[in-house]
């Protein structure tokens, strides 16, 4: 099962990368404010699923709500419980059938979604943390900046503009339009790998004829 995942945040975190699982570091992790997911299915893929959490504890400062559009007040209306939250997220990790299939988790810069999930599972005693460290975690940030042959990492919206041109979204830094723009570079990606693999075939069976 691969799963596309996104986060929106408070911040950053005070270093990079503090331990998610030590409760003395978890404070210098942000707070989660929003989730999305989407299970990506050969065929239709359904839309994300995005839980936005109620900022029990915490404010949610300017700047970060100007990025991604959510503040307290609004967290405080609409958000639900960190805890049904996690609960949620469990339940599609868990929702294999097969023990033998595996579950990947794609993210564009993983290290950070799975830390903030983490510290959160941590500061909860929640077990969706110990199964976030049993799936296989995919960084298409990292996988970009190795297939473009780029000197740095792009960013998740540069990214689609150079691999994924024909998909247009207004909405980079929230969480379900972030992992909407994921989806569509990861799709966009394989098929430019699977492109070049059959040119490469055709070549190689043209070479031995």
């Amino acid at each position: 099962m691969l799963i596309a995942l996104d986060t929106e945040t408070t911040g950053v975190p005070l270093w990079s990368y503090p331990d998610p699982f030590c409760p003395k570091q978890v404070v210098a992790w942000p707070r989660l404010v929003s989730v999305a997911w989407q299970v990506v299915t050969p065929g239709v893929t359904p839309a994300p699923e995005e839980l936005v959490a109620r900022p029990d504890g915490f404010v949610i400062p300017t700047g970060a709500s100007n990025v991604h559009g959510i503040s307290t007040a609004r967290a405080t209306e609409v958000g639900k419980p960190l805890v049904t939250i996690l609960d949620r997220l469990l339940q599609v990790l868990n929702t294999c059938q097969d023990e033998d299939e595996v579950v990947v988790i794609a993210a564009y810069n993983y290290e950070f979604d799975y830390g903030v999930l983490v510290a959160e599972c941590t500061r909860l005693g929640h077990p969706l943390g110990a199964r976030l460290g049993t799936v296989q975690w995919q960084c298409v940030m990292r996988l970009v900046k190795q297939a473009g042959n780029h000197d740095r990492y792009l960013n998740l919206k540069r990214a689609v503009e150079l691999y994924a041109p024909n998909h247009r979204s207004s909405r980079f830094h929230s969480a379900s339009g972030d992992v909407t723009a994921l989806v569509a570079l990861m799709l966009a990606r394989a098929l430019t790998h699977g492109q070049r693999r059959r040119h490469q075939e055709r070549r190689g069976v043209s070479a031995v004829g």
